[in-house]
């Protein structure tokens, strides 16, 4: 069996790395055959990346969207695998089975290909009530024996907080703009490290990196961190830099408030959380070196094996199944939907928590679902 997938981009970001790790657990462990197809055209590509998937997976590029239907369907591919944001962009094809997985809120009368699913529970429940139709992103366990510190010129006594992520990713303004200025002024002893981070602050304990798509500089930068500093102000409907550093048994500090609240729920009782500027600063300084989390449910459920059997379950069978539809919702349904997923984005109804036992809006998504 072929399975085609469709990178938009690739670059460093989450999105490439899940792409990537699918298509290699595609091969090596369900036996299909992995195409990355990738628009050479996007302007967020990255060199350095291009050449790491090619150096492990059968890459072709594309020009469009015609050119890439063209590709699959001279290639015999069975059904093509797209990440993407979750609404309809033009990569749906009725002759190629196409398999949507969804990596923010979208509103359920988007939903479309042959298959559809969220990258977590928690994105799921927000936007459709119930945590089954999701498939996360595989998480490595990193191996940390070696970091930064000499390069840098940090003691081993230094405390050091990490980031790394999306260039704009770091946004919450009191994080910059008060916390951390004050926090350097009062401890000598703290330094912040950041990765990809657009720079905000010039000051000799605080380091911006350039981005990376190689997995050993990034271990080596966690295992730099006593801890990961999270301040993405709408949160993370995954969070895969959050799960990095937390499958290397850092704490991961992170806003409460935002929005989109994946990367909590993976966290459990092992995420400091801070509401404001006072509650911040009172965990960098007060914080405890010794400090360790324990990732070991999170990493079990994230191993290669794990995910790709629910790839298989959630993704190709039903988008392969005998009697494989188009999915749309439309009419009345879709407006139910609709207004259960705004009245969520809202914060008029809360999101369904896991395990939650049903009650009338869970048994509303369940009317729905038979819809689908």
């Amino acid at each position: 069996m072929i399975i085609g997938f469709n990178a938009d981009e690739i670059c460093e970001r989450g999105t490439s790395v899940a792409l990537l790790d699918y298509a290699l657990g595609n091969e090596q462990l369900l036996g299909n055959r992995s195409i990355v197809f990738y628009n050479q055209g996007a302007r967020t590509n990255v060199a350095e990346a291009i050449a790491r998937f090619a150096a492990q997976v059968e890459l072709v590029p594309y020009a469009d969207h015609g050119n890439l239907h063209r590709l699959l369907l001279a290639g015999q591919v069975d059904a093509l695998y797209t990440i993407k944001g979750g609404g309809r962009d033009g990569v749906d094809f009725t002759d190629v089975p196409t398999m949507v997985h969804a990596v923010f809120p979208t509103w359920p009368s988007e939903i479309h290909g042959r298959s559809y699913v969220y990258v977590s529970p928690w994105l799921a429940r927000f936007c459709r009530g119930h945590a089954g139709q999701s498939v996360p992103h595989i998480v490595h366990a990193p191996h940390l024996t070696d970091d930064l510190r000499a390069e840098l010129g940090l003691s081993s006594a230094a405390t050091v907080f990490g980031c790394y992520g999306g260039a704009p990713s770091f946004d919450i303004d009191f994080v910059k703009d008060q916390v951390i200025p004050q926090v350097l002024d009062q401890r000598q002893d703290i330094h912040f490290l950041f990765m990809n981070i657009t720079p905000f602050i010039r000051h000799p304990r605080v380091f911006f990196l350039p981005g990376t798509t190689s997995v050993d500089a990034k271990t080596r930068f966690i295992a730099t961190t006593d801890a990961m500093l999270h301040a993405r102000k709408r949160g993370e409907t995954f969070g895969l830099a959050c799960a990095e550093f937390f499958a290397a048994g850092r704490k991961v500090i992170t806003y409460a408030l935002s929005r989109e609240k994946a990367h909590i729920d993976h966290l459990g009782a092992d995420a400091l959380l801070y509401r404001n500027p006072g509650e911040l600063k009172h965990i960098l300084m007060s914080f405890d070196r010794t400090m360790r989390a324990d990732p070991t449910a999170f990493l079990a459920a994230h191993t290669p094996h794990a995910v790709m059997a629910e790839f298989r379950e959630k993704l190709i069978a039903p988008a392969l199944a005998a009697d494989s539809q188009p999915l749309s919702l439309s009419g009345v349904p879709a407006r139910m939907a609709n207004t259960i997923y705004y009245m969520r984005r809202k914060g008029i109804l809360p999101t369904p928590k896991a395990q939650q036992k049903p009650d009338c809006q869970h048994r509303a998504d369940t009317v729905l679902r038979k819809a689908l």
